[in-house]
């Protein structure tokens, strides 16, 4: 089995102890081995991707957790619920609002961006799941990829808006946020409660800060289907 570095194991740790948490590490950095690695082997996990993203998923954790039985989903109506030890990866764009899931299911979202608009389909149903799973991780680079309400989405489809904001209108306050007369929203430096409200839930480390760490150069290869 390949070696973490020390700030990958750190973020292992920190999922461990954050059954519902956003993974925020800036590209480049591992997430998708690091959320691999806090899987528990006991316990059944549904992870959703972009498409392009599942045969990786399938490679990373054969890769890294042999221990699990990895399998990538095809077809609208090919969702069920996975048995312990296993992990199901699927798409956003064939996401249903079942199965029944069993209620110690891991849940993760990875490039979670995809939840930010929470009228879409996706983000609908990703919540409906997020609802019955034990709890939920997401993985993004760049969770506020267009605004800073993307956060609001994203936490809403991964069920931990009202801990860390209460509702809407708080969200609006933490982060100085004001709706437009021709709709949409803009938003300030957000208020030192704001950053307090996020930080139990988001975990961002950037290159700069891990450079120590890393090797002089990595190479991977992408397959494409």
């Amino acid at each position: 089995m390949s070696t973490l570095m020390p700030f990958q194991a750190d973020g292992v740790a920190w999922l461990k102890a954050n059954p519902t948490g956003l993974l925020a590490d800036e590209p480049g950095l591992g997430k998708t081995i690091e959320i691999a690695m806090a899987l528990d082997a006991g316990k059944p996990a549904l992870v959703v991707c972009p498409a392009f993203l599942k045969t990786n998923w399938v490679r990373e954790l054969a890769k890294w957790r042999p221990d699990l039985r990895a399998q990538a989903l095809y077809g609208r109506d090919s969702l069920v619920a996975p048995e312990p030890g296993q992990v199901l990866v699927t798409n956003y764009a064939i996401l249903s609002d079942g199965p029944d899931l069993k209620p110690d299911t891991q849940l993760v979202a990875d490039e979670c961006q995809a939840l930010a608009a929470t009228g879409t389909k996706q983000s609908r149903r990703f919540k409906a799941l997020s609802r019955r799973a034990a709890g939920t991780w997401g993985a993004s680079g760049t969770p506020y990829r267009n605004s800073t309400l993307d956060l609001w989405g994203i936490a809403t489809a991964m069920g931990w808006a009202g801990q860390a904001f209460g509702n809407m209108s708080r969200f609006l306050w933490l982060f100085r946020g004001t709706k437009l007369h021709h709709g949409g929203y803009v938003f300030g430096r957000p208020r030192d409660e704001g950053l307090a409200a996020i930080k139990p839930f988001i975990l961002r480390r950037l290159r700069a800060e891990v450079l120590p760490q890393l090797p002089e150069r990595t190479y991977h290869d992408i397959e494409i289907e």
